[in-house]
């Protein structure tokens, strides 16, 4: 099933894990308005993009390590990487900070391998903060600095 023309439900709940992670009515219609809002518009700037992780239930949030009130929990984040070669999450992060596409939250995170990119959307009351975060440690989150020396790896 499809929930945007890019975007499979299928993709959006996979994981690592051996048990179900089947959210429940409210968390598919969160997973289709990120589609929506943030993940089909930045294809266009940035072609194909593959979900790492999407929807989390309780107990694979908890063992991936995720913050307690995650907005996986709730379908409304997604962690991307970009599959055009060339292209890196760093970059996802300029091309939505300087888009006009309404995200939540945008956090450029890294943990010693390949670097994600971590958006979300707010709950649909409340309007998108656009804030652009960087995570380079585990538990760190600080303010997005584009001049950050520690970015330099994933520069082009």
């Amino acid at each position: 099933m499809k929930l945007t023309k890019h975007f499979a439900a299928s993709e959006m709940v996979v994981t690592g894990c051996p048990w179900k992670n089947e959210p429940e009515v409210a968390e598919w219609i969160n997973l289709a308005r990120l589609c929506c809002v943030v993940l089909e518009p930045l294809r266009v700037f940035a072609g194909p993009l593959r979900i790492t992780s999407g929807y989390r239930n309780l107990r694979t949030n908890r063992e991936v390590g995720g913050a307690k009130h995650s907005a996986h929990l709730y379908g409304r984040a997604a962690d991307i990487i970009p599959m055009v070669t060339g292209l890196s999450a760093l970059d996802l992060l300029l091309m939505l900070g300087h888009s006009d596409i309404r995200f939540d939250k945008a956090i450029l995170e890294y943990r010693g391998r390949t670097p994600w990119l971590h958006v979300q959307v707010r709950d649909v009351v409340r309007e998108p903060r656009r804030e652009l975060l960087m995570s380079l440690e585990e538990g760190k989150f600080e303010k997005f600095d584009e001049g950050d020396p520690r970015l330099d790896q994933w520069r082009q």
